[in-house]
């Protein structure tokens, strides 16, 4: 369990310190320095998170799916704070890179994703309800902006578009249960033929 834990926590820890300099650091990261990074923690990540699986569904670890499910809020948590960043980017008309924060936003769907699939059971209801209550407040602010505000690039709108529709699709993903089944599935299989 230990090796697990630590695993998955340190890659998160890591991929978090990651995204703080790529969106908040003044100094320009290098193509190959960001690839390094991103080796050495896909690496712990996928170590952490077989131990992980291994751990819960061979061993059925009573602590270890508490803390996935405990892990899946943080990387929400990551979301929620890089899609109101871009928020904050599109209603002050800064330099804003969808690509960017299209990719940052999907690892976090993908990351959410791999935790979910270690678990048995898991509602992942409260996060899709988070994101929606999250982007109601990103429609808000857009009509704070381009109606009340008089904008000086209203162009960006399609900026606010993108972000909201990336989230919608996200929170949408999130409760399409038949996508994940068969993964879930194979690995109940893998590990029931392993008892047997």
């Amino acid at each position: 369990m230990f090796i697990g834990w630590l695993g998955l926590t340190y890659a998160m820890i890591g991929g978090a310190k990651v995204i703080y300099d790529y969106f908040f650091s003044t100094e320009k990261l290098k193509g190959a320095y960001i690839l390094a990074q991103l080796i050495s923690l896909g690496l712990t990540f996928l170590v952490g998170w077989i131990v992980s699986l291994i751990s819960i569904r061979r061993f059925f670890n009573p602590i270890l799916p508490k803390l996935i499910k405990l892990y899946s809020f943080f990387i929400l948590a990551g979301i929620l704070i890089i899609y109101t960043r871009g928020m904050y980017k599109t209603f002050f008309e800064s330099d804003l890179n969808f690509i960017k924060y299209f990719s940052v936003l999907l690892t976090g769907y993908l990351l959410l994703i791999g935790l979910h699939l270690l678990l048995t059971e898991q509602n992942l209801l409260p996060h899709t309800l988070i994101l929606f209550v999250a982007a109601f407040f990103h429609l808000l602010s857009a009509v704070s902006h381009y109606v009340f505000l008089n904008p000086q690039k209203p162009l960006y709108v399609f900026y606010d578009l993108n972000l909201l529709l990336t989230i919608l699709l996200i929170g949408f993903l999130l409760q399409q249960r038949w996508l994940y089944m068969p993964f879930k599935r194979s690995i109940t299989r893998l590990f029931r033929e392993k008892r047997t």
